[in-house]
């Protein structure tokens, strides 16, 4: 078991889909067919979380896919400040729609204190015009990849179709477990590979399982149950080959092969 989160901490998709589709993504983006998260849903699951763990968050992350493709995303700040207020809120973006925000966007980011995390990929994108426009919003930006020179390289962590690795060998190796909690349908998994492995399977039409043991239901949960969860292995842990993984590849366009992924 790893050790227990001291608070809560959890990232949420969206949208699924992407408009720039990384090879080798562990969300699977590239592969996901387009899917809104409703902000009632959200919501739904923001106050029972906000009730569990008494309006208190070390973070919350709103991604994606490319969270900036949700034509409501200003409602996602709103629902997330309003349980929340004194966590802090991140949107991860590929930055490529930011240019194109309109003034509301900006300014909600501003009202509900909202960081946006930009990832650099090498490609014919201007940066400063996005760093000009949160400058002019009084907006909060960082760069996850911050260099004068745009170098995005990919990690790859093949699966184990078979689903003959160790979970428990696989989790305590693993840098998202227990990291990367992902919240989704009213569930928390412990990263986000196994909530987001159905785009996989209807791609490729696989059937990597997944079970009501590799999340748990906060409807059904005390603050305990869900962080005492998350620090141990889940079953989808035997799909991930630890061992295998690649780190620093050249970033590129995922080409939807399988071999990406396995």
């Amino acid at each position: 078991m790893k050790p227990l989160l001291q608070e809560l901490q959890y990232e949420v998709h969206l949208v699924d889909h992407c408009n720039l589709n990384c090879q080798m993504c562990d969300h699977f983006s590239p592969l996901a067919k387009k899917n809104f998260l409703s902000p009632q849903k959200y919501e739904k699951d923001v106050i029972r979380l906000a009730e569990i763990f008494e309006n208190q968050a070390k973070y919350i992350r709103l991604l994606g896919g490319e969270p900036l493709l949700h034509p409501e995303v200003i409602k996602f700040f709103q629902i997330s400040r309003a349980y929340f207020p004194d966590t802090s809120l991140e949107l991860y973006t590929n930055g490529l729609l930011l240019p194109i925000q309109i003034p509301d966007f900006w300014i909600a980011c501003q009202k509900f204190s909202v960081i946006i995390n930009v990832t650099k990929y090498p490609i014919d994108f201007d940066y400063s015009k996005v760093e000009l426009l949160a400058q002019y919003y009084n907006v909060k930006l960082i760069y996850v990849n911050q260099r004068d020179e745009v170098i995005k390289t990919s990690w790859r962590l093949p699966l184990d179709i078979s689903g003959k690795q160790n979970p428990i060998d696989t989790f305590s190796k693993c840098d998202m477990g227990n990291v990367c909690i992902f919240l989704k349908n009213g569930c928390l998994y412990p990263c986000t590979v196994a909530p987001n492995i159905v785009h996989f399977n209807q791609y490729f039409n696989k059937n990597l399982q997944i079970t009501d043991r590799d999340c748990i239901d906060i409807y059904h949960a005390d603050a305990n149950d869900i962080l005492k969860f998350l620090a141990r292995p889940i079953p989808f842990c035997k799909y991930c080959d630890i061992k295998r993984r690649k780190e620093n590849i050249p970033w590129d366009i995922s080409q939807k092969n399988i071999t990406e992924w396995t």
